[in-house]
Protein backbone atom coordinates (compact mmCIF):
# COMPACT_ATOMS: atom_id res chain seq x y z
CA UNK A 1 0.00 0.00 0.00
CA UNK A 2 1.51 3.35 -1.03
CA UNK A 3 2.48 5.70 1.76
CA UNK A 4 0.36 8.84 2.16
CA UNK A 5 1.81 11.97 0.67
CA UNK A 6 3.69 14.02 3.26
CA UNK A 7 2.81 17.69 3.41
CA UNK A 8 5.54 20.26 3.84
CA UNK A 9 5.35 21.60 7.38
CA UNK A 10 5.75 25.17 8.51
CA UNK A 11 9.29 25.47 9.95
CA UNK A 12 9.35 24.91 13.69
CA UNK A 13 5.96 23.19 13.97
CA UNK A 14 4.64 19.66 13.85
CA UNK A 15 1.67 19.41 11.50
CA UNK A 16 -1.19 17.06 12.51
CA UNK A 17 -2.63 17.01 8.97
CA UNK A 18 -1.99 13.34 8.27
CA UNK A 19 -3.99 12.30 11.35
CA UNK A 20 -7.07 14.04 10.01
CA UNK A 21 -6.50 12.96 6.41
CA UNK A 22 -6.47 9.28 7.38
CA UNK A 23 -9.62 9.70 9.45
CA UNK A 24 -11.37 11.63 6.70
CA UNK A 25 -10.47 8.97 4.16
CA UNK A 26 -12.30 6.36 6.25
CA UNK A 27 -15.51 8.39 6.18
CA UNK A 28 -17.55 7.38 3.13
CA UNK A 29 -21.00 8.58 2.19
CA UNK A 30 -23.54 5.83 1.34
CA UNK A 31 -25.56 7.18 -1.55
CA UNK A 32 -25.96 10.79 -2.70
CA UNK A 33 -26.10 13.53 -0.10
CA UNK A 34 -29.60 14.79 0.61
CA UNK A 35 -28.44 18.00 2.23
CA UNK A 36 -25.93 19.72 4.48
CA UNK A 37 -26.02 17.10 7.27
CA UNK A 38 -25.22 14.31 4.83
CA UNK A 39 -22.44 16.39 3.30
CA UNK A 40 -20.77 16.72 6.72
CA UNK A 41 -21.61 13.09 7.69
CA UNK A 42 -23.45 14.13 10.86
CA UNK A 43 -26.89 13.47 12.26
CA UNK A 44 -29.53 16.19 12.33
CA UNK A 45 -29.22 16.20 16.14
CA UNK A 46 -25.47 16.89 15.98
CA UNK A 47 -24.10 19.42 18.46
CA UNK A 48 -22.18 22.52 17.42
CA UNK A 49 -18.96 20.80 18.51
CA UNK A 50 -19.71 17.73 16.41
CA UNK A 51 -20.49 19.87 13.38
CA UNK A 52 -17.26 21.81 13.82
CA UNK A 53 -15.09 18.70 14.12
CA UNK A 54 -16.90 16.95 11.28
CA UNK A 55 -16.26 19.96 9.06
CA UNK A 56 -12.54 19.86 9.87
CA UNK A 57 -12.34 16.19 8.90
CA UNK A 58 -14.48 16.51 5.77
CA UNK A 59 -12.67 19.66 4.61
CA UNK A 60 -9.32 17.89 4.85
CA UNK A 61 -10.72 14.87 3.06
CA UNK A 62 -12.26 16.82 0.16
CA UNK A 63 -9.71 19.59 -0.44
CA UNK A 64 -8.19 19.34 -3.96
CA UNK A 65 -4.66 19.40 -2.51
CA UNK A 66 -5.54 16.09 -0.83
CA UNK A 67 -7.07 14.54 -3.94
CA UNK A 68 -10.61 15.85 -3.49
CA UNK A 69 -12.84 17.64 -5.97
CA UNK A 70 -13.39 21.42 -5.81
CA UNK A 71 -17.18 21.05 -5.94
CA UNK A 72 -17.12 18.64 -2.98
CA UNK A 73 -14.98 21.02 -0.94
CA UNK A 74 -17.30 23.94 -1.73
CA UNK A 75 -20.29 21.85 -0.65
CA UNK A 76 -18.58 21.04 2.66
CA UNK A 77 -17.77 24.72 3.31
CA UNK A 78 -21.30 25.79 2.40
CA UNK A 79 -22.80 23.14 4.67
CA UNK A 80 -20.69 24.29 7.60
CA UNK A 81 -21.55 27.95 7.05
CA UNK A 82 -25.25 27.08 7.21
CA UNK A 83 -25.16 24.63 10.11
CA UNK A 84 -22.77 26.67 12.29
CA UNK A 85 -25.10 29.68 12.24
CA UNK A 86 -27.97 29.10 14.68
CA UNK A 87 -30.51 31.20 12.78
CA UNK A 88 -29.63 29.80 9.36
CA UNK A 89 -29.60 26.24 10.71
CA UNK A 90 -33.08 26.71 12.17
CA UNK A 91 -34.40 27.99 8.84
CA UNK A 92 -32.75 25.04 7.09
CA UNK A 93 -34.22 22.50 9.54
CA UNK A 94 -37.68 24.01 9.05
CA UNK A 95 -37.30 23.72 5.28
CA UNK A 96 -36.40 20.03 5.69
CA UNK A 97 -39.54 19.45 7.75
CA UNK A 98 -41.76 21.24 5.24
CA UNK A 99 -40.35 19.27 2.30
CA UNK A 100 -40.12 15.93 4.10
CA UNK A 101 -36.38 15.70 3.38
CA UNK A 102 -34.65 13.11 5.59
CA UNK A 103 -31.23 14.75 5.43
CA UNK A 104 -29.23 13.72 8.51
CA UNK A 105 -31.80 11.21 9.73
CA UNK A 106 -30.54 7.90 8.34
CA UNK A 107 -29.22 5.26 10.73
CA UNK A 108 -26.13 4.46 8.69
CA UNK A 109 -23.57 6.45 6.79
CA UNK A 110 -23.27 9.01 9.59
CA UNK A 111 -20.17 9.93 11.57
CA UNK A 112 -19.97 11.65 14.92
CA UNK A 113 -17.06 14.02 15.35
CA UNK A 114 -17.34 13.99 19.14
CA UNK A 115 -14.94 11.05 19.72
CA UNK A 116 -12.24 12.87 17.75
CA UNK A 117 -12.59 16.29 19.35
CA UNK A 118 -9.72 15.62 21.74
CA UNK A 119 -7.00 14.48 19.35
CA UNK A 120 -3.46 15.51 18.48
CA UNK A 121 -4.59 18.68 16.75
CA UNK A 122 -6.80 19.75 19.67
CA UNK A 123 -3.94 19.17 22.12
CA UNK A 124 -1.60 21.09 19.82
CA UNK A 125 -3.98 24.06 19.69
CA UNK A 126 -4.58 23.99 23.45
CA UNK A 127 -0.84 24.39 24.02
CA UNK A 128 -0.72 27.22 21.50
CA UNK A 129 -3.53 29.03 23.33
CA UNK A 130 -1.55 28.89 26.56
CA UNK A 131 1.53 30.09 24.68
CA UNK A 132 -0.31 33.08 23.24
CA UNK A 133 -1.71 34.02 26.65
CA UNK A 134 1.76 33.77 28.16
CA UNK A 135 3.32 36.00 25.49
CA UNK A 136 0.58 38.59 25.94
CA UNK A 137 1.32 38.69 29.67
CA UNK A 138 5.11 38.76 29.21
CA UNK A 139 4.99 41.84 26.96
CA UNK A 140 3.43 43.88 29.77
CA UNK A 141 5.96 42.73 32.40
CA UNK A 142 9.40 44.09 33.25
CA UNK A 143 12.44 41.83 32.85
CA UNK A 144 12.64 40.54 36.47
CA UNK A 145 8.92 39.75 36.46
CA UNK A 146 9.24 38.01 33.09
CA UNK A 147 11.73 35.55 34.58
CA UNK A 148 9.32 34.68 37.38
CA UNK A 149 6.50 34.18 34.86
CA UNK A 150 8.66 31.97 32.61
CA UNK A 151 9.56 29.70 35.53
CA UNK A 152 5.88 28.97 36.10
CA UNK A 153 5.21 27.87 32.50
CA UNK A 154 5.07 24.19 31.59
CA UNK A 155 7.72 22.59 29.38
CA UNK A 156 5.23 22.15 26.52
CA UNK A 157 4.27 25.83 26.57
CA UNK A 158 7.92 26.91 26.74
CA UNK A 159 8.82 24.67 23.80
CA UNK A 160 5.90 26.04 21.79
CA UNK A 161 6.98 29.60 22.64
CA UNK A 162 10.58 28.96 21.54
CA UNK A 163 9.38 27.40 18.28
CA UNK A 164 7.09 30.35 17.55
CA UNK A 165 9.73 32.98 18.33
CA UNK A 166 12.28 31.07 16.24
CA UNK A 167 9.85 31.00 13.32
CA UNK A 168 9.20 34.75 13.65
CA UNK A 169 12.92 35.52 13.73
CA UNK A 170 13.63 33.42 10.62
CA UNK A 171 10.45 34.04 8.63
CA UNK A 172 9.00 37.22 10.13
CA UNK A 173 9.23 39.41 7.03
CA UNK A 174 7.78 36.65 4.87
CA UNK A 175 4.80 36.32 7.22
CA UNK A 176 4.18 40.03 7.80
CA UNK A 177 4.72 41.26 4.24
CA UNK A 178 2.97 38.70 2.10
CA UNK A 179 3.47 39.12 -1.67
CA UNK A 180 0.37 37.07 -2.40
CA UNK A 181 -1.81 40.08 -1.59
CA UNK A 182 -1.86 43.51 -3.19
CA UNK A 183 -1.95 46.81 -1.31
CA UNK A 184 -5.73 46.96 -1.54
CA UNK A 185 -6.23 43.51 -0.13
CA UNK A 186 -6.97 41.69 -3.39
CA UNK A 187 -5.53 38.27 -4.17
CA UNK A 188 -2.73 38.58 -6.69
CA UNK A 189 -2.67 36.68 -9.96
CA UNK A 190 -0.32 34.20 -8.30
CA UNK A 191 -2.96 33.10 -5.78
CA UNK A 192 -5.98 30.83 -6.06
CA UNK A 193 -9.18 30.88 -4.02
CA UNK A 194 -11.53 28.02 -3.19
CA UNK A 195 -14.53 28.72 -0.94
CA UNK A 196 -12.61 31.25 1.13
CA UNK A 197 -9.45 29.13 1.45
CA UNK A 198 -6.61 30.71 -0.52
CA UNK A 199 -3.33 29.18 -1.67
CA UNK A 200 -0.46 31.23 -3.12
CA UNK A 201 2.39 30.37 -5.49
CA UNK A 202 4.47 29.13 -2.53
CA UNK A 203 1.71 26.66 -1.54
CA UNK A 204 0.83 28.59 1.61
CA UNK A 205 -2.77 28.66 2.79
CA UNK A 206 -4.86 31.46 4.25
CA UNK A 207 -8.53 32.28 4.78
CA UNK A 208 -10.53 35.25 3.57
CA UNK A 209 -14.09 35.88 4.74
CA UNK A 210 -16.25 38.98 4.24
CA UNK A 211 -19.38 40.35 5.88
CA UNK A 212 -20.93 43.75 6.51
CA UNK A 213 -18.54 45.51 4.12
CA UNK A 214 -15.42 44.25 5.92
CA UNK A 215 -12.94 41.69 4.63
CA UNK A 216 -11.07 39.55 7.18
CA UNK A 217 -7.83 37.87 6.09
CA UNK A 218 -5.59 35.50 8.03
CA UNK A 219 -1.84 35.12 7.91
CA UNK A 220 -0.24 32.26 5.94
CA UNK A 221 0.45 28.68 6.94
CA UNK A 222 1.69 25.58 5.12
CA UNK A 223 -0.63 23.39 7.18
CA UNK A 224 -4.01 22.65 5.61
CA UNK A 225 -5.30 21.40 8.99
CA UNK A 226 -4.37 24.71 10.59
CA UNK A 227 -6.04 26.82 7.90
CA UNK A 228 -9.20 24.70 8.20
CA UNK A 229 -9.19 25.50 11.92
CA UNK A 230 -8.90 29.20 11.07
CA UNK A 231 -11.78 28.88 8.63
CA UNK A 232 -13.89 27.34 11.40
CA UNK A 233 -13.06 30.22 13.73
CA UNK A 234 -13.86 32.92 11.18
CA UNK A 235 -17.10 31.23 10.14
CA UNK A 236 -18.23 31.06 13.76
CA UNK A 237 -17.20 34.70 14.33
CA UNK A 238 -19.25 35.66 11.28
CA UNK A 239 -22.31 33.85 12.65
CA UNK A 240 -21.85 35.50 16.06
CA UNK A 241 -21.42 38.97 14.56
CA UNK A 242 -24.40 38.65 12.26
CA UNK A 243 -26.59 37.45 15.14
CA UNK A 244 -25.49 40.49 17.15
CA UNK A 245 -26.26 42.81 14.23
CA UNK A 246 -29.69 41.25 13.69
CA UNK A 247 -30.51 41.78 17.34
CA UNK A 248 -29.30 45.39 17.23
CA UNK A 249 -31.39 46.06 14.11
CA UNK A 250 -34.50 44.56 15.72
CA UNK A 251 -33.97 46.83 18.74
CA UNK A 252 -33.53 49.90 16.54
CA UNK A 253 -29.94 50.52 17.58
CA UNK A 254 -27.85 53.26 15.96
CA UNK A 255 -26.14 51.98 12.80
CA UNK A 256 -22.97 53.94 13.60
CA UNK A 257 -22.10 51.37 16.28
CA UNK A 258 -22.90 48.34 14.13
CA UNK A 259 -19.36 47.03 13.68
CA UNK A 260 -18.72 43.95 11.57
CA UNK A 261 -16.60 42.63 14.47
CA UNK A 262 -16.10 43.81 18.03
CA UNK A 263 -12.93 43.61 20.13
CA UNK A 264 -14.63 41.02 22.35
CA UNK A 265 -15.42 38.82 19.34
CA UNK A 266 -11.86 39.17 18.07
CA UNK A 267 -10.51 38.11 21.47
CA UNK A 268 -12.69 35.00 21.35
CA UNK A 269 -11.38 34.25 17.87
CA UNK A 270 -7.76 34.51 18.96
CA UNK A 271 -8.46 32.27 21.95
CA UNK A 272 -9.97 29.66 19.64
CA UNK A 273 -7.15 29.92 17.06
CA UNK A 274 -4.05 31.33 18.76
CA UNK A 275 -1.84 30.94 15.68
CA UNK A 276 -4.18 33.05 13.58
CA UNK A 277 -3.36 36.69 12.83
CA UNK A 278 -6.07 38.80 11.17
CA UNK A 279 -5.90 41.84 8.97
CA UNK A 280 -8.90 44.01 8.12
CA UNK A 281 -9.96 46.03 5.08
CA UNK A 282 -13.30 47.73 4.45
CA UNK A 283 -14.97 48.13 1.07
CA UNK A 284 -17.39 50.93 0.20
CA UNK A 285 -19.66 51.57 -2.77
CA UNK A 286 -21.58 54.79 -3.34
CA UNK A 287 -23.10 55.30 -6.77
CA UNK A 288 -20.26 54.80 -9.24
CA UNK A 289 -17.58 55.40 -6.61
CA UNK A 290 -15.86 52.35 -5.10
CA UNK A 291 -13.47 52.89 -2.20
CA UNK A 292 -11.18 50.39 -0.50
CA UNK A 293 -9.65 51.45 2.79
CA UNK A 294 -6.00 50.61 3.58
CA UNK A 295 -5.39 47.25 5.23
CA UNK A 296 -4.58 47.18 8.94
CA UNK A 297 -4.15 44.59 11.68
CA UNK A 298 -5.77 46.90 14.23
CA UNK A 299 -9.51 46.13 14.45
CA UNK A 300 -10.30 49.36 16.28
CA UNK A 301 -8.61 51.40 13.55
CA UNK A 302 -10.35 49.37 10.83
CA UNK A 303 -13.75 50.01 12.41
CA UNK A 304 -12.93 53.70 12.75
CA UNK A 305 -11.92 54.01 9.08
CA UNK A 306 -14.97 52.07 7.95
CA UNK A 307 -17.23 54.43 9.88
CA UNK A 308 -15.51 57.55 8.51
CA UNK A 309 -15.60 56.37 4.89
CA UNK A 310 -19.24 55.25 5.19
CA UNK A 311 -20.28 58.57 6.75
CA UNK A 312 -18.48 60.60 4.08
CA UNK A 313 -19.88 58.61 1.17
CA UNK A 314 -23.39 58.57 2.58
CA UNK A 315 -23.33 62.36 3.05
CA UNK A 316 -21.89 62.90 -0.42
CA UNK A 317 -24.44 60.61 -2.08
CA UNK A 318 -27.30 62.38 -0.28
CA UNK A 319 -26.13 65.81 -1.47
CA UNK A 320 -25.64 64.57 -5.03
CA UNK A 321 -29.13 63.12 -5.33
CA UNK A 322 -30.77 66.31 -4.00
CA UNK A 323 -28.92 68.75 -6.28
CA UNK A 324 -29.82 69.62 -9.85
CA UNK A 325 -27.96 68.06 -12.75
CA UNK A 326 -25.91 71.21 -13.36
CA UNK A 327 -24.45 71.16 -9.85
CA UNK A 328 -23.99 67.39 -9.64
CA UNK A 329 -20.50 67.47 -11.19
CA UNK A 330 -19.34 70.02 -8.61
CA UNK A 331 -20.68 67.83 -5.81
CA UNK A 332 -18.93 64.81 -7.31
CA UNK A 333 -15.63 66.70 -7.39
CA UNK A 334 -16.06 67.77 -3.79
CA UNK A 335 -16.84 64.21 -2.74
CA UNK A 336 -13.83 62.89 -4.67
CA UNK A 337 -11.57 65.43 -2.95
CA UNK A 338 -12.96 64.45 0.43
CA UNK A 339 -12.36 60.75 -0.27
CA UNK A 340 -8.79 61.46 -1.43
CA UNK A 341 -8.05 63.40 1.75
CA UNK A 342 -9.53 60.67 3.91
CA UNK A 343 -7.46 58.07 2.06
CA UNK A 344 -4.28 60.03 2.84
CA UNK A 345 -5.28 60.23 6.50
CA UNK A 346 -6.07 56.51 6.51
CA UNK A 347 -2.68 55.62 5.01
CA UNK A 348 -0.92 57.75 7.63
CA UNK A 349 -2.88 56.11 10.47
CA UNK A 350 -2.32 52.56 9.21
CA UNK A 351 1.41 53.19 8.73
CA UNK A 352 1.69 54.53 12.27
CA UNK A 353 -0.20 51.49 13.58
CA UNK A 354 2.19 49.20 11.70
CA UNK A 355 5.27 50.90 13.18
CA UNK A 356 3.85 50.73 16.71
CA UNK A 357 2.91 47.06 16.26
CA UNK A 358 6.36 46.11 14.95
CA UNK A 359 7.96 47.82 17.96
CA UNK A 360 5.78 45.75 20.25
CA UNK A 361 6.65 42.57 18.36
CA UNK A 362 10.36 43.38 18.63
CA UNK A 363 9.98 43.48 22.41
CA UNK A 364 9.07 39.81 22.28
CA UNK A 365 12.43 39.06 20.71
CA UNK A 366 14.46 40.79 23.44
Amino acid sequence: EPKPEQEQELPGFHSPDQIFIRRSARLSQKGPARGHYDVLHVARTATALQIRDAFRQRALGTHPDKGGRPEDFRAVVNAFEILSDGARRLDYDNSLLRSGNTDGMSEDGLSSAAPYSQDAFAEHMATRRLMRDALTTLVALKRPERVKKLRKLSTAVLQSTVQWLDMISRHGKEMLHDPAFGEQGAVSSQGMSLAGVLVDKLNRYSVEVSWEGMKFRTNKTRSLAEVIDWHITLTQLKATAQARLRTAEAQGADESGAFAMTEEELALGYQASPTMRLSFVSHHLSGKMRVIAPTTQDLSLANQLKHRFSKLLKKGYSLTTKKSESSTSASDRKLSEGVSQLKRDAVRLTQKEKVDREKLENQLMQ
